[in-house]
């Protein structure tokens, strides 16, 4: 498996992404194969960017499951 990417925001025609190291990238719309959303994680290939859907199902269910409780 590649690098995996997270989709920070959208602004207009691109994409704000940050890498594994942190690095905060700005890629045109047109490199993302799909319609992705903030929090959507991403695969490089080929220098264009795909969703993995799985990928950002299992990181979504991470995040619920540490903020479980915190605001008790």
């Amino acid at each position: 498996m590649g690098k995996m990417y997270i989709i920070d925001r959208i602004e207009a025609n691109y994409i704000v992404i940050e890498s594994p190291e942190g690095d905060i990238i700005n890629v045109k719309k047109e490199f993302l194969n799909g319609n992705g959303k903030e929090g959507d994680c991403l695969i490089k290939k080929d220098n264009y960017f795909k969703i993995d859907r799985e990928a950002t199902k299992k990181r979504q269910v991470e995040i619920a499951n540490k903020l479980k409780g915190m605001w008790n």
